[in-house]
């Protein structure tokens, strides 16, 4: 008596109770699957992908298939059909067609988006990004000294004085905490 062995379709297939060859697409569909795509996924977890759009992907080129995961899992599009990578750029001096429009729109979410894109910074970059946002602060407050501000200023009740002082007080421990933080980082060096 022979053993044969089934193959592992089969035996699958079997414990499963679904058609080999729903196992043998399965397989297919998730080898067809880049490890970027499936990382994006890592990333989205609340995400479900289904089988018809794993299945689409699973058969776009690498670097489509990425950005069309991520702006699946992000909720930009509804279905890998949706997905309309740009193909042809309008020469200089043409209008771009809508469809261009939204295909350069939708690739600048993705990137926007993904997950496993390494967004670390110089120092330099941090040190401008960070006074970029104080002086937007700044220039928010300065616009309070404008008059319409100042004319509301004697009718404040005290209650609506204290709140304002809480307010401040909560920002200016905020930016201390966070300056602390730093300190913090830049004594572990």
């Amino acid at each position: 008596m022979s053993v044969t062995l089934r193959s592992f379709a089969q035996d699958t297939a079997d414990k499963l109770g679904v058609s080999s060859r729903t196992v043998e697409r399965t397989v297919q569909m998730m080898n067809g699957l880049t490890e970027d795509t499936r990382e994006v996924f890592r990333h989205f977890p609340n995400y479900k992908l289904n089988q018809s759009n794993a299945m689409k992907l699973s058969r776009m080129e690498p670097d489509k298939q990425k950005t069309a995961a991520i702006l699946l899992a992000s909720g930009q599009i509804r279905s890998a059909d949706d997905y309309q990578p740009m193909e042809v750029r309008a020469a200089p001096g043409h209008a771009k067609s809508s469809r261009q429009q939204k295909a350069e729109f939708l690739e600048s979410i993705a990137e926007l988006k993904d997950p496993t894109k390494d967004c670390r910074q110089s120092p330099e970059a941090f040190v401008l990004e960070y006074s970029a946002f104080i002086e937007r602060v700044q220039r928010g407050v300065e616009s309070f000294h404008l008059p319409n501000y100042e004319e509301v200023l004697p009718n404040l009740s005290q209650e609506q004085l204290h709140t304002l002082m809480g307010l401040t007080d909560s920002c200016r421990k905020t930016l201390e905490d966070y300056l602390s933080f730093v300190k913090e980082a830049c004594a572990n060096i």
